[in-house]
């Protein structure tokens, strides 16, 4: 980039251009096998078991907070009915 130009392109003349190579064949199964492992070990961490969020009562409410409220009010109902139906029988 060129200040004075007043453009983004400037046309030149390369002088040179080097290519560099990391070992033959061998090299780059070993590299993409690298790769590989380590894509394995970031999509991994990118999944939650938010079944072991909810091991205990602390983890729940501090990770999820209000996930599992709008179920609790409808587990006390069914719970209650199902108390009245021993009840009754």
């Amino acid at each position: 980039l060129h200040p004075s130009s007043g453009s983004l392109q400037i046309p030149f003349q390369l002088a040179a251009i080097e290519v560099w190579g990391c070992g033959g064949l061998e090299a780059a199964k070993l590299q993409k096998a690298h790769r590989e492992r380590v894509e394995g070990v970031r999509e991994q961490a990118r999944k939650v078991d938010k079944a072991r969020l909810c091991d205990n009562e602390f983890d729940k409410e501090m990770f999820l907070g209000n996930t599992f409220s709008a179920t609790a009010d409808c587990r006390e109902v069914v719970e209650h009915k199902k108390a009245e139906e021993a009840v009754s029988s």
